[in-house]
């Protein structure tokens, strides 16, 4: 009896990983955001907990990321890294660099990314990133539940003044 309890359940098991990662790749997963980047739109106080969110990867893989929308890509700089920043600029436009006064444009099939906080390591410091490495879109704010919400798609007012 014992011997076809754990056959059953370690057949259980075995069917539930692939649906699982099929979930996560194609519907969507929970994610802890860390660290100061998209403050103060994201972990507005780190000190006391992170931020618990929402990635929808439904249409991740199915159309390129838009202007405003908060994503999470695969680091273009640290293999197996991921970040979590706003779609700044699209392929086609232009946009200043933040503290410079250089312009760049956006390749084709890349975007721009920015955290909403100045300080944050992004594009400004490694360029355009290709659109192919952002696979999710973070849509709700779920944990601390005072902070609860759906995200805004609109770019803060010094990222707006950038993108010609």
């Amino acid at each position: 009896a014992m011997g076809k309890w754990m056959i059953t359940i370690v057949k259980n098991v075995c069917l539930s990983i692939p649906v699982l990662i099929c979930w996560k790749d194609r519907v969507g997963y929970l994610a802890t955001i860390e660290g100061f980047s998209m403050q103060p739109t994201l972990n507005a106080n780190p000190k006391h907990s992170s931020d618990v969110v929402w990635v929808s990867t439904w249409k991740g893989s199915r159309r390129k990321p838009r202007v405003g929308e908060i994503v999470v890509s695969r680091s273009p700089e640290c293999f197996g890294e991921c970040i979590v920043k706003r779609v700044i600029a699209v392929e086609g436009d232009i946009v200043r660099k933040r503290h410079h006064d250089s312009y760049i444009e956006i390749p084709e099939n890349h975007v721009w990314l920015e955290g909403d906080n100045p300080r944050s390591h992004d594009s400004n410091d490694y360029g355009p990133v290709s659109a192919g490495l952002v696979f999710g879109r973070v849509r709700y704010v779920l944990l601390p539940l005072q902070r609860q919400r759906q995200l805004s798609s609109k770019l803060l007012k010094q990222q707006l003044e950038r993108v010609l």
